[in-house]
């Protein structure tokens, strides 16, 4: 006897993607090379490398001015696009949490990773 496993396994491609489920990601970036910061005004606007606070995410290019102002610090991310032919996808900062390694900062990035809302409650809901 012949025992084949079955071919008519369901198949599909995909042709479009309608909605990315892209999100606010918290990390830090790379630290630069010494010899880079040596190049002084080419260091104006730099393409950084952000790396997520989850390991399981890709690592993010994003370009900005502030990059001195970034060192050390715990930042939160948008990805923009990721062409198909880049390594890394691209994105932007959006806000500053704090610096690495201070408490309160790294309770941040814990809490906004889990998309617990952290703002202040109204004087309606105080008033309680």
């Amino acid at each position: 006897k012949s025992f084949s496993m079955p071919t008519d396994r369901p198949k599909g491609r995909v042709v479009g993607i309608l909605k990315r489920n892209w999100r606010e990601y918290c990390g830090t970036l790379r630290p630069v090379h010494e010899d880079r910061k040596d190049v002084g005004a080419g260091f104006d606007k730099a393409d950084r490398i952000f790396i997520p606070a989850d390991p399981r995410l890709p690592n993010i290019m994003i370009q900005t001015r502030h990059s001195a102002n970034l060192e050390n610090k715990r930042i939160v991310v948008v990805l923009d696009s990721w062409d198909r032919h880049n390594h890394y996808p691209r994105g932007h900062w959006t806000q500053i949490l704090g610096d690495v390694g201070d408490r309160s900062v790294e309770s941040k990035v814990i809490l906004h990773e889990h998309g617990v809302i952290t703002r202040e409650f109204g004087d309606a809901i105080l008033r309680c």
